[in-house]
């Protein structure tokens, strides 16, 4: 897990920057409504509003992209830099989000320009600021159109919409080169990527193999038991009891009843031989005498 940025707040009425970047004219109620309504929150609450290093991928692959494209015949992931874990936006236009960078060569990269305080975040908002119906989330990039969206769209990234004959020959030099170090942090994130699938692809494939032997395995042990099953069941209805005792309730009332009268006598027997006893050795004492 990657770090979590604090809160960050900007707001879409003020750039806060004075000669590079595209002024915005935001819809600023309905851009609220957009940004605290039920199916963006969702995505927020569910981790689904991730965002790109750079906006070229959008560019390139939608507004959504999907999670791998195919590249000269070779299978390439497109990672996500990071996610949002909060976002909430304010009826003068303040926005409040929220970034979690994530484990992938992107939001490394990402992170990294973050903790060096280079760069920032980006909104990406169709069809226009005008009339934001659709919200995608951010970016980061290299030069956000928003000063204050940095933590320290439309993809307003003033490198993408800048008038570059606005600028001196310097500015222009260093708006170039920073496109082409986002888009060059890009392409080795993405490659990096991409020469781990090879081995990716091959460890999938032993363990489907695995799998698929496994459960071979276990179709045989299955039908051997079921088989054994059958066989124990055949046994047991091939033996049957040769003689069948049955004993009423009253016949064993009259044993028990037998058992306590010879238990009885033999009682009044012991008694009786035990008195006899005494009156001989009786006898026997008064003759001595």
């Amino acid at each position: 897990m990657g770090l979590e940025t604090d809160v960050i707040r900007y707001n879409v009425t003020d750039r806060r920057r004075q000669f590079v970047g595209t002024p915005r004219n935001f819809n600023v109620n309905q851009f609220v409504k957009l940004l605290n309504g039920q199916y963006t929150q969702e995505m927020v609450k569910k981790r689904d509003l991730v965002g790109y290093l750079g906006h070229d991928i959008r560019r390139q692959f939608g507004l959504n992209p999907p999670e791998t494209t195919i590249n000269g015949g070779q299978l390439i992931p497109i990672e996500p830099a990071f996610v949002t874990t909060y976002l909430k936006a304010f009826p003068d236009g303040t926005v409040e989000h929220r970034a979690e960078f994530l484990d992938t060569p992107l939001g490394k990269k990402a992170q990294e320009w973050h903790l060096a305080n280079m760069g920032g975040f980006s909104s990406v908002v169709a069809p226009n600021e005008q009339n934001p119906t659709e919200f995608w989330g951010f970016d980061y990039v290299r030069s956000p159109n928003f000063h204050g969206n940095r933590g320290y769209a439309v993809m307003d990234s003033t490198a993408y919409d800048l008038e570059l004959n606005r600028l001196t020959s310097k500015q222009k030099y260093q708006e170039i080169a920073a496109r082409q170090e986002e888009q060059q942090a890009i392409m080795d994130a993405l490659f990096q990527a991409a020469s781990h699938t090879p081995e990716l692809l091959k460890v999938n494939s032993q363990l489907a193999a695995t799998i698929e032997s496994l459960s071979a395995q276990l179709d045989d042990v299955t039908r051997e038991r079921d088989e054994c099953q059958a066989a124990l069941d055949d046994t047991k209805s091939q033996i049957q009891p040769m003689v069948r005792l049955s004993v009423s309730d009253n016949w064993l009332n009259r044993s028990l009843s037998v058992m306590d009268n010879i238990a009885e006598q033999n009682d009044i027997f012991i008694q009786t031989e035990t008195r006899g006893l005494d009156v001989l050795q009786y006898l026997r004492k008064d003759f001595l005498k």
